[in-house]
């Protein structure tokens, strides 16, 4: 999975070396979503990480790269249905766009690449549903409108209450 765009976006896989920048991109993300109050865990990044690496048939991380720098980064993996047989459902835990890019005509691009990347494994993973779990607590509105113009519908929500 590796593709370049006119725009010099670069769509692929995650691989050992990015370990470092993507933890640092999620941990970014993590600190200004709902969930930024709580430490951030690079152990346990590290864990899902290497998942990626070592079972990509499960596990998939995909980054959006552009000039060397990096502007998306998504994470999911295979699972099945909590009391079904035989189901393949991928939950996506994380579809994130660097802030700079965020409201631009790039960052549009790389929020739907990535959405793309996911989608395209799945298929190849002969998936039956794709989740995506949207709960930053961030953009609600802007993200139900983006997913909403891929034809996906909403299966009822995520609702928090802090305690």
């Amino acid at each position: 999975m590796q593709a370049v765009s006119d725009d010099h976006l670069l769509i692929s896989r995650v691989v050992k070396r990015d370990q470092d920048a993507a933890r640092a991109f999620a941990k970014a993300a993590h600190e200004e979503s709902i969930f930024g109050q709580i430490p951030f865990s690079a152990e346990k990044f590290d864990h899902f990480f290497q998942k990626t690496i070592d079972a990509p048939e499960r596990n998939l991380g995909v980054k959006a790269m552009r000039d060397g720098d990096m502007l998306g980064l998504a994470h999911c993996y295979m699972g099945g249905y909590l009391i079904g047989e035989g189901a393949r459902v991928v939950s996506v835990n994380m579809i994130n766009v660097a802030k700079p890019a965020r409201g631009t005509f790039l960052g549009g691009k790389v929020a739907l690449k990535l959405v793309r990347a996911v989608l395209d494994w799945a298929k190849s993973q002969d998936a039956h549903l794709v989740l995506f779990y949207v709960s930053a607590g961030e953009h609600i509105a802007k993200t139900d409108r983006f997913f909403r113009k891929l034809g996906a519908v909403g299966l009822g929500g995520n609702y928090g209450v802090l305690v």
